[in-house]
């Protein structure tokens, strides 16, 4: 069998979706004022693209990533990656595996990850692999991400689920 992978960002907050949907916004308005190029596959709106990189110039700082989110339609932050509530994040997962993809590396974008981990382990089955991607403080894996989803799966790491930690890149793009 052969592996497709997809990296999937994600921000979810059951208390604040429209926050959630905010910080997914900020993400796509880097791409579209810095990477162009990667956002003409996502059917983004030419002329959004030239909005954006009026705010986003180079180099961009965060505040005008924020700026520019405002910008972005929820249907497009909505298309390309899992934002809102766990349930809808939950939904997109699905869409991509429906789609098939075998293997989402999820990549979370908000600063509170355990609320990641936590809707993953309600999902997670036997022999599912788990992929952090994003950088944490040292033993995290250890001590905050394996127990989380040991204990929301009732599986045990390394026999029930794989778990792999794959440290970001300091500069995305």
């Amino acid at each position: 069998a052969i592996d497709r992978p997809e990296l999937l960002a994600c921000s979810l907050s059951d208390d604040d979706p429209e926050a959630a949907i905010m910080m997914g916004k900020s993400l796509v308005a880097y791409y579209l004022g810095t990477e162009p190029h990667i956002m003409k596959a996502s059917g983004a709106d030419p002329s959004l693209v030239d909005k954006v990189k009026e705010i986003v110039g180079w180099p961009a700082t965060e505040e005008d990533y924020k700026r520019a989110a405002h910008l972005i339609p929820d249907d497009l932050v909505r298309k390309l990656m899992a934002v809102g509530t766990s349930s809808e994040c939950r939904d997109k997962v699905s869409e991509f595996i429906e789609a098939g993809v075998t293997c989402p590396i999820l990549y979370p974008i908000m600063d509170d990850i355990e609320k990641v981990l936590g809707q993953i382990a309600e999902v997670l089955k036997f022999n599912d692999l788990v992929i952090l991607r994003s950088t944490v403080p040292p033993r995290t894996c250890r001590d905050v991400a394996i127990p989380i989803l040991e204990k929301g799966s009732g599986l045990k790491a390394g026999s029930g689920f794989h778990f792999v930690f794959a440290p970001e890149r300091t500069v995305q793009g």
